[in-house]
């Protein structure tokens, strides 16, 4: 503010947002500039971002739309083919799941309220009950759950080295040579984001996908990889030993 009188400008406060960022929802801390533009959530880039990152405006915000276009392909249905709802699923729910979701899908317990929605689609498509698997049509048509949406947008983040990872590696011929270190974080809350997540779940990958040096043909395996395996959590994604090496680095 002192910055802006001092080179006779004004601060917009209809396009400028003020939020304080902390592991909890700190009342106290406020910076008392507008109260207008003080705010404990804002909306950018398409993401709603809330000043604890626990990302709960946005997933309520994602949640009312997802349910708005399962009522339109639930509309479609009656009149329309079985092709043209899975060209309306891809165009309208898949891509608005997929955005962003590297940032605000590090947690199970956020990613199962999504996934719920996800699910709901694939069974208005497919005709399927409510207590019917959706797992067989997963795979079946070749659609990615949310989860594995997830496990591949980070994958790539850190094969095109979007995420920057320490600078560990070796050269001893040891089994855990060519896997990425993560970085520590004391919060729960930071073990979600990407600088943490991703080379845990790239160290998770196995080793024929791992060792693929072009991004266009390691994005290629990666997709027939995770739709042969249709994970409904990144716990099952994890846990998952077929062949995968999850050795720990020390």
């Amino acid at each position: 503010m002192t910055w802006f009188t001092n080179n006779n400008l004004t601060l917009n406060s209809n396009k400028t947002k003020i939020m304080h960022f902390s592991a909890m929802n700190r009342k106290d801390k406020k910076v008392n500039i507008n109260e207008n533009i003080d705010v404990d959530s804002v909306k950018f880039l398409g993401i709603a971002i809330d000043n604890t990152l626990h990302w709960e405006v946005h997933i309520k915000n994602l949640s009312k739309k997802l349910a708005s276009i399962n009522y339109t392909l639930l509309s479609l249905k009656t009149i329309t083919d079985h092709s043209t709802l899975l060209l309306a699923y891809f165009g309208l729910f898949q891509s608005r799941i997929s955005y962003g979701i590297a940032f605000w899908g590090g947690r199970d317990s956020t990613l199962k309220k999504i996934f719920l929605h996800q699910k709901r689609a694939i069974r208005i498509i497919f005709n399927l009950g409510v207590c019917d698997s959706c797992k067989l049509y997963f795979k079946a048509e070749n659609i990615l759950t949310l989860p594995s949406i997830y496990i591949l947008q980070i994958s790539e983040m850190v094969m095109n080295k979007t995420i920057i990872t320490p600078n560990t590696t070796h050269h001893y011929e040891t089994r855990g040579r060519n896997l990425i270190h993560t970085n520590s974080f004391r919060l729960n809350l930071f073990q979600c984001n990407i600088d943490y997540q991703g080379p845990k779940v790239f160290n998770n990958l196995p080793p024929q996908i791992k060792n693929v040096s072009h991004p266009v043909k390691f994005k290629k395996k990666m997709k027939e990889w995770l739709l042969r395996k249709a994970y409904y959590s990144l716990e099952e994604f994890f846990e998952d030993k077929d062949d995968v090496w999850s050795g720990e680095v020390l």
